[in-house]
């Protein structure tokens, strides 16, 4: 082999193991993979990259096909007012999910095309019934020229059933004012502005009246 082809291997070599070292790893585990109805399932999500990374942990509804919740989120931001919350380096974020319906759902983990997801499924409390019987017994005894005993037996039951009820989170109202200050400070100044302005003509009408 002749020199020139020992350098381009060596080139080669040293470029992949570049690129396998600065490669994003991401690893996504649960506490349990079944769950029910209101009940919290908790997820560990491990992030490691030498350099910005962008993406999300999302839960999926996978019996409706559609997103259910954004449990974590790593972004360039919008605008300059924004802060930046990529992660990089070594990272490490805990998160849960409380369940409304029953169903199968999947934990996905997307970060710079590295991804990993949990499937889980969400179950409906199963009513417990508790069922209680009591038992009398009334005798009665007749004395004739032959004597005959007579027992009669009642039986009563009653059955107490207690059912656990679907609890529905309430949906929370988004004020402008949550979103990034660039989409809404313009309109504040500008209304100041405006508002001067109108200020400033009514008052000069007025004073040019008045001569």
């Amino acid at each position: 082999m002749d020199t020139s082809k020992r350098v381009f291997y060596c080139m080669l070599v040293f470029m992949l193991a570049s690129t396998a070292v600065s490669a994003t790893t991401v690893e996504l585990t649960a506490d349990k993979n079944q769950t029910y109805v209101g009940e919290s399932i908790r997820f560990t999500l491990h992030l490691y990259s030498d350099k910005k990374i962008s993406g999300a942990l999302t839960i999926v509804n996978l019996d409706e096909k559609k997103q259910e919740r954004t449990l974590f989120q790593s972004i360039k931001p919008g605008c300059t007012c924004s802060s930046d919350t990529r992660v990089e380096g070594d990272f490490t974020d805990t998160s849960s999910f409380k369940p409304v319906k029953a169903g199968n759902y999947q934990a996905r983990a997307y970060f710079d095309q590295a991804e990993k997801t949990v499937n889980f499924t969400v179950k409906e409390h199963t009513p417990s019934t508790t069922t209680s019987t009591s038992t009398s017994t009334t005798t009665s005894t007749t004395t004739t020229s032959t004597t005959t005993t007579d027992t009669t037996t009642t039986t009563t039951s009653s059955t107490v059933t207690s059912t656990t009820i679907e609890q529905t989170a309430e949906p929370v109202s988004s004020s402008i004012f949550d979103r990034c200050p660039c989409e809404w400070a313009p309109f504040i100044i500008a209304g100041i502005l405006i508002f001067l302005a109108l200020v400033d003509a009514v008052y000069k009408y007025i004073s040019g009246g008045r001569k």
